[in-house]
């Protein structure tokens, strides 16, 4: 049976780990957001340019 110090420590890296991953997710997320937002208003500038929206 495992040492109940080992299992602590397996506990806190894996809530570490799940933190770090999370935060990782968080960020692509809020990346791809952005990436989004640029898209779109090239897209309406580009509209605007061509005379649509009008």
């Amino acid at each position: 049976m495992k040492s109940p110090d080992f299992i602590a420590r397996y506990t806190e890296v894996q809530r570490a780990m799940e933190k770090t991953i999370h935060s990782w997710s968080l960020n692509s997320l809020q990346k791809d957001i952005q990436t989004s937002k640029k898209a779109v208003q090239s897209v309406i500038q580009q509209d605007k340019q061509l005379g649509g929206g009008k």
